[in-house]
Parts: C-alpha cells; structure tokens; sequence
C-alpha cells in the first residue's frame, strides 16, 4: 500500500520538526560554539551605523563634556584610587559642567534630564531612507544605555514612551527599517547600570520613582547580585519579544555561568532558537559582545573603538 499525500506530508514535517530540534542550542558555551553560524546577510552587509541616541543628547555648548556615560561622570567620583589618572580627570570636568549648567547633582540629578528629552525634530523615516541611500544595510539603535532608561514601550517605568519624547523610539526604529528593506539591531548596555549609576545613588529618597531609576534595590557590583541578573534577563528578552531584532548587541559583561545563573547564556541560546524555528533550522540572527577572551566561534565579536589585525570569521 502507497503512503497517500497527507501521510507523506505528516512524515516530512514530523522528519523537519526532529531536525530543527536536534539542532538547538542548549544554554552553555559547547553548544554555542558548535552551533552558532553567522548569517549571510551579515558578512554581505559591509555597512550598518550605530544609533547612540537617549537623554544625554539634550546637553548643548561648545564647551559640552564627553556624555557618552554621562550618569557615570556627571556625579564626580569620591575614590579615585586605581583609577587612570585621564578618568579621573575626565569625571571630575563632567561634574564641573554639569554644576556650572544644571546646579549640584543633589539638586538635579539625572532624572531630571529625562523631561528635558523631548525628540520633538525626530523623523526616523527620513533619517533610515538617508541612511538606505548612502548604502547603509543594517541600523543598531540603543534599547537601554548604563542610564537604565528604556528607549522603547517597555515595563520599566523608565521608558521613552511613558516619559521624554512619549515615543517607541526603538518601535519607530523597527517600521523605518521594514519600510525601507533595512535589518535592525539593539545595542543593550544596561547590565553596567547599577555600577555605572553608582555615585548617583546617595541622592536617592524611598518610595521615590527615582529610586527604581537609579536601582536602589540592587548591590552597585552587579556581578554579584543574581537579583540583578533576572532583572536584566526579562528586561532585554522583552526588546526581543516585542521587536524580533535581527541583530542584538549585548555591551560589556553579561550574567555569566559562575556568577550570574547562565542567564546571559540563556538568553542568548533562546534568542537563536526562536529565530532558527522560524527559518527551518538555519540561523538568521546576529549575536555579538566583547568577550575577546571567550571561544569566538560561539558569537559574533564586537570590536568597539578598535579593529582587528586581519580578517577574522564572523
């Protein structure tokens, strides 16, 4: 007897289902290193642009300090023991400008910034059919920098949408991209927040919305606390969940497996199931960090402020 056409269907997506799941990654480095691939789209893509934008942005003048980690800085530094002589410069200028502008931290602290944030001149469309035109293939915006505010709807109530611009900044990212043929990453850098945030803290009054802004539930050496870890875990999967980024960047450290539960392993090896269940088994998403000191077969290595010597796989 000849198996009919629905039977021979059944088999060929019970055989499908077998081979995707014998090809997912489980949540330790081996199964990374053996499985991760880096799409075709990435190593053809050759140019992509970094969207470094949130509420520092409002900061204006010529003599304007460097605002890349400007809650790290803006707040001075009381130990400046083991510190490069040019940090400690560099924090105690930013506290100066922001004294000299804005009035001492205890007064205005970066929490007030965030109002000031308003976007008002913002046009994502435009911006990413620019970008289309000078051959740009990928777009990466932050989803949270180490200010811990959210640019996008999130559960937090620190959030573009709820607060500054009351705009999905990353949401109007992600129609801009689709719109114009654009893949879209999420640069996330909010695991460095508690240390980054940590001079800011003895501001702080209970029961205040700047409490949760400046994590005072959470030990400032973030590596240790596993509190910490989960609550980064369901902050960066819901930017996956709600914008299936094509690429995530995770800046920085990560909650390892020594000390933070394999969370970050976890979500990484979750991120790239998702999406290779959807692709029948093949891997359409990037994964990248700075772990140089990691097998680099298992993610795609970010080399911010540097560059390799020679061509590297991706």
């Amino acid at each position: 007897m000849k198996p009919t056409l629905p039977l021979l269907t059944a088999l060929l997506l019970m055989l499908r289902a077998e081979l995707v799941s014998a090809q997912r990654i489980e949540p330790n480095w081996k199964s990374m290193v053996e499985n991760y691939q880096c799409p075709d789209w990435f190593r053809d893509g050759k140019i992509g642009i970094w969207l470094h934008w949130g509420p520092q942005s409002i900061l204006e003048g010529e003599d304007r300090p460097f605002t890349e980690s400007y809650t790290s800085t803006m707040y001075g530094i009381e130990d400046s023991q083991g510190q490069k002589s040019g940090y400690v410069r560099r924090v105690k200028d930013v506290a100066a400008w922001h004294a000299k502008h804005f009035g001492p931290p205890s007064e205005f602290g970066y929490e007030k910034l965030i109002p000031l944030f308003k976007a008002g001149k913002w046009d994502p469309d435009r911006l990413v059919k620019l970008f289309k035109e000078c051959g740009i293939k990928v777009i990466v915006p932050i989803s949270s920098h180490v200010d811990n505010f959210d640019m996008y709807d999130s559960s937090f109530p620190w959030n573009s949408v709820t607060m500054g611009p009351r705009r999905d900044v990353v949401g109007e990212w992600k129609k801009a991209a689709v719109k114009h043929g654009l893949k879209l990453g999420v640069s996330t850098h909010l695991y460095q927040a508690p240390a980054c945030m940590k001079e800011g803290r003895k501001y702080q009054k209970t029961g205040t919305l700047a409490w949760s802004l400046f994590m005072m539930d959470y030990d400032p050496i973030f590596q240790s606390d596993i509190k910490w870890a989960e609550h980064w875990y369901q902050r960066t999967w819901e930017v996956i969940e709600k914008y299936a980024p094509d690429w995530v960047n995770v800046d920085g450290p990560f909650p390892d497996e020594k000390r933070g539960n394999g969370l970050g392993i976890k979500l990484f090896s979750e991120y790239i199931n998702r999406d290779k269940a959807k692709h029948g088994g093949k891997q359409q998403v990037v994964l990248s960090h700075k772990g140089s000191n990691m097998d680099l077969r298992g993610f795609t290595l970010n080399l911010e402020g540097g560059m390799a010597a020679d061509i590297r796989p991706s």
